[in-house]
């Protein structure tokens, strides 16, 4: 199973409200395509919040 697909249905499962995920997004949020951060953050009903890592 896709680590995405996981992500969203654990957050399900679990009454989860808030995804946070990490990203090493050189170029900002668009340099995050095709990113597990990218695919988290569109297919979530939840709201996600994005923590663009710097190390």
């Amino acid at each position: 199973m896709r680590i995405k697909r996981e992500i969203v249905q654990y957050a399900q499962r679990h009454g989860i409200d808030l995804i946070v995920v990490g990203f090493h997004g050189k170029h900002g949020i668009q340099g995050m395509t095709g990113s597990t951060a990218n695919s988290v953050m569109h297919t979530a009903i939840v709201d996600v919040l994005l923590v663009r890592l710097t190390e």
